[in-house]
């Protein structure tokens, strides 16, 4: 892509992933407009460095201090409450970004119907099974570009966002529309690919993101929670179930980890730590302190997308009569601490999320209780 051949992007969904984005698109070059109810807003006004900053692994670890290379400066970004409030200001854009939660997909996308007149370019960079018939259901005549976004993005300060895992790319269909905002992401930053089979890549990322749950719940970070066999056999049982579901349903799936087939993650979950170690030495390499979104959704007092991960395997295993035992565990367990939640909010109000409380910290014992028959943790420790 040349110089002259910049896009225009409205990023829907202006948290950790849709801020990161929209400033690498914006510092390469690109029209972004972020679109957000003002968490974005008050995270600029508290920003150490006066805009968006962005970083990464190769240029900055999260316990460095030095200030960033790459700030989108404060009073160049374009911030609109809603798309409707983008289009009455007189803007449109190329595409529509979409790094929103899933379970808060179709309720964001309902006041853009009115501007559904078959223009519409819509990327979507989320979680889940399927996320092209959720647009589609209430933006029928949008264009839908269906990605896969690949690595987890963590504030250090406010207004500055990490990249705090290296190694995958991000992964759109292949589609001749695709083909130009690959390019845009690529040289924004964002190293990004065609996928001949988005479907499967997704329900591969599916099985890796079933990690979530479990991180959540361990209530450490990701790089500790991972080198605990014990939690790491819990995961390698949901990624279990999950194959066997997905088999059910003659449903493919591709590892986002190219080294090594969907079939072969749980196998090296199982294995022993010193073992698991050095072969998982690219995964785990991340930032001590990273966590999942589900453990920062819990501790700070947000609804989850365990419903569109285990929860989604648990409803088709039933369609099949494939049992899910410990899918439904981690299921009920998250359920339950998104129930306390609700308790905490109705007492404290908005100081609950202002105060978070730290997460509920499990072990993989604790998680599988009496699931745990049948499962990892119940085989021969190599």
């Amino acid at each position: 892509m040349s110089t002259t051949d910049k896009l225009s992007f409205a990023i829907l969904g202006a948290g950790l992933l849709g801020s990161y984005l929209g400033a690498r698109l914006q510092l390469a070059g690109h029209r972004v407009h972020f679109i957000g109810r003002g968490t974005l807003r008050g995270r600029l006004a508290a920003s150490p460095y006066q805009g968006l900053a962005v970083t990464s692994v190769s240029t900055l670890s999260a316990d460095q201090g030095a200030r960033p290379a790459a700030v989108v400066p404060r009073e160049q970004v374009s911030l609109f409450e809603s798309y409707a409030a983008m289009r009455a200001a007189g803007v449109d854009v190329d595409h529509v970004v979409v790094t929103l939660k899933r379970i808060s997909l179709r309720d964001t996308l309902q006041p853009m119907r009115p501007f559904d007149d078959g223009g519409l370019s819509v990327v979507t960079l989320m979680n889940g099974m399927n996320p092209r018939a959720d647009v589609l259901e209430v933006l029928p005549r949008a264009s839908v570009i269906v990605g896969m976004w690949p690595f987890n993005v963590v504030e250090l300060a406010p207004g500055h966002f990490h990249q705090s895992v290296e190694g995958m790319p991000l992964e759109l269909e292949t589609t001749p529309a695709a083909e130009a905002v690959a390019a845009a992401f690529t040289g924004s930053g964002v190293a990004t690919e065609l996928s001949p089979s988005i479907d499967a890549t997704l329900n591969g990322k599916l099985l890796v993101n079933l990690n979530n749950a479990v991180n959540a719940l361990s209530g450490i970070p990701l790089k500790l929670e991972l080198s605990t066999y014990a939690l790491r056999q819990v995961v390698a049982s949901c990624i279990s179930e999950g194959l066997a579901v997905f088999a059910a349903h003659g449903m493919p799936s591709v590892s986002p980890i190219k080294v090594a087939p969907a079939w072969v993650l749980p196998v090296v979950m199982g294995t022993p730590d010193w073992v698991f170690t050095r072969v998982a030495a690219a995964p785990l390499a991340m930032d001590e302190k990273a966590t999942s979104s589900m453990q920062e959704d819990l501790v700070h007092c947000a609804p989850t997308e365990i419903e569109y991960l285990q929860g989604a395997l648990v409803r088709l295993g039933r369609d099949k009569g494939v049992p899910t035992p410990v899918c439904e565990r981690v299921v009920q367990l998250i359920k339950r601490a998104e129930e306390d939640n609700r308790a905490r909010v109705e007492r404290l109000g908005r100081e609950a999320a202002k105060h978070p409380e730290p997460p509920v910290k499990l072990t993989g014992e604790e998680i599988l209780g009496e699931a745990a028959s049948g499962s990892w943790l119940s085989w021969p420790r190599l």
